[in-house]
């Protein structure tokens, strides 16, 4: 698509490191402010809620149990990530726009406005929402197929650390990692390219002359 609207024979668009790199390098600015944008509203919520309602030893609840003040705080971090999410997808469609040659705040106002449109809502959703199943999919057979990695990282890492809990807790993880890297390598590209293309779809037409 690059080669088609810069006039350039296919396969000479981006041609060399210097390029790839100058394109790469606003993508992964705009995933790191994506982050910030998204994600501290539910972790702070989260912690919150769960100095007030959290069970704390030889410590008391500042809220009373069962009191109306204590449902509110302790259903305030499913809120906030639901608020997190609907941010999330409204920012879907900012790495393509960045690696269209916007700077990362730019990139995030153009996902903004494309997004929060009739049309952007609608489809984000349609195409957010089976890329979801997939990758949850995904991430389910990977683990499961990873369960033999627990008893072999155990009997691994206690002999060599002499510690039984961490190597217990090492092998709980191992295929929970081995399955997130998995369904990363596999549903990531998918889902990189299909945002691309309907951020091509969405953003309004270039003039050109």
């Amino acid at each position: 698509m690059v080669a088609a609207e810069t006039g350039e024979p296919p396969g000479t668009a981006g041609a060399g490191p210097e390029p790839l790199r100058a394109r790469v390098r606003p993508v992964l600015f705009v995933y790191a402010l994506r982050g910030l944008i998204v994600w501290p509203l539910p972790i702070g919520v989260a912690v919150w809620a769960d100095s007030l309602t959290g069970y704390h030893l030889d410590t008391p609840l500042p809220l009373e149990r069962g009191s109306w003040p204590y449902v509110l705080v302790s259903a305030s971090p499913a809120v906030a990530l639901g608020v997190a999410v609907l941010l999330r997808l409204a920012l879907a469609l900012a790495p393509a726009a960045a690696a269209d040659g916007l700077g990362p705040w730019a990139a995030v106002r153009r996902s903004w406005s494309l997004t929060w449109t009739r049309t952007g809502v609608p489809r984000v959703l349609v195409l957010a929402l089976p890329l979801a199943a997939v990758a949850a999919g995904v991430l389910r057979l990977a683990v499961q197929a990873a369960l033999p990695l627990r008893p072999l990282v155990r009997e691994l890492l206690e002999p060599a650390t002499g510690n039984f809990f961490a190597a217990y807790y090492a092998g709980i993880l191992a295929p929970v990692v081995v399955g997130v890297l998995v369904t990363a390598a596999l549903v990531l590209p998918v889902a990189c390219t299909a945002f691309a293309v309907l951020h091509d779809r969405l953003r309004p037409p270039v003039r050109r002359g």
